[in-house]
């Protein structure tokens, strides 16, 4: 009996709590297990062929999901614990960025605005960095720039995958946004009306994480500021995708992105858009948000 109280007092909130902020300041929202439909209707406006065809998907474990996108501040200790400077895991962008002092200034970037100019490496890196920070086991294992997810479900922090990122991002719903299905809405989700997302030098900005309405399960800028990795290989539709915690296929040479970014065409920001992208790329409005499953502890 006293084992099983010291228990509980030790892990409160991962047993119980709605939301977690972890040791760095990450908040997170809780995602219960669930089934949905993913993948976009045949008639839905603005759809791509790579959206189908639709199949019910059963995520079988609860996760966690950031709430904000990974910011700066948070890449920034990254960088700054690790020495991390992305050397043979990006296309080059991010060092110039990263070494460019006047860079964010330009950009009107700060430190609450989300990270940019990340690869998939990268960010990749930055989940087994702060796992291991915590404490936990970490879901990565390189092996050259061989990948391999060995420990997704083990408490460890990882990006989500495709499923689990357009299941918390349609957030129960079936219309092309978690709001429904006026794009004329995206200004209300994303902080800043599209237009005005170009500096008066001709240069694109983002918004700090905060900014804008959530969607119905308080995640914030599913529908835009920028676009997410996630960790799936892209595939260019459903067909062969398993119906039950899908992880995308087993090699590839894309990975996908998900939540099209404030400066692209209001279609790519809808719940069900993906797009491939080489996991090298780094670019102006591409970052990501991360996950993982709770670990419960049960006394012996």
């Amino acid at each position: 009996m006293k084992k099983f109280l010291f228990t509980i007092f030790i892990f409160p909130i991962l047993l119980s709590g709605e939301e977690f902020k972890n040791s760095v300041g990450i908040e997170f929202v809780l995602i219960k297990k669930g089934k949905f439909i993913m993948g976009s209707p045949e008639n839905e406006r603005g759809r791509s062929e790579n959206e189908g065809p639709q199949k019910e998907i059963e995520i079988t474990r609860n996760f966690y999901i950031s709430k904000y996108e990974i910011t700066n501040s948070q890449f920034d200790r990254f960088i700054k614990e690790t020495g991390y400077n992305g050397k043979n895991e990006t296309d080059g962008q991010f060092l110039n960025y990263w070494k460019n002092p006047n860079a964010r200034e330009k950009h009107q970037i700060t430190p609450e605005c989300p990270v940019v100019w990340v690869s998939w490496y990268s960010a990749i890196r930055f989940c087994n960095w702060l796992s291991k920070k915590e404490g936990k086991k970490p879901v990565y294992i390189f092996e050259g720039k061989k990948v391999i997810m060995a420990y997704p479900y083990d408490g460890g922090y990882r990006l989500p995958t495709e499923a689990e990122w357009e299941y918390a991002a349609r957030a129960g719903t079936t219309t092309p946004f978690s709001f429904g299905s006026n794009p004329e809405k995206l200004k209300i989700y994303c902080g800043r009306e599209y237009s005005s997302m170009i500096s008066s030098g001709g240069l694109p900005i983002v918004v700090e994480v905060n900014k804008g309405e959530p969607n119905p399960w308080g995640i914030y800028n599913v529908h835009g500021n920028v676009c997410e990795w996630v960790w799936d290989w892209y595939s260019p539709n459903y067909k062969n995708i398993k119906t039950i915690d899908p992880l995308g296929p087993k090699k590839g040479k894309m990975r996908v992105v998900r939540g099209g970014s404030s400066f692209l065409q209001w279609w790519y920001r809808r719940s069900t858009s993906r797009m491939p992208v080489d996991p090298l790329t780094t670019r102006y409005d591409l970052g990501f948000r991360i996950v993982f499953n709770p670990k419960k502890i049960y006394p012996e």
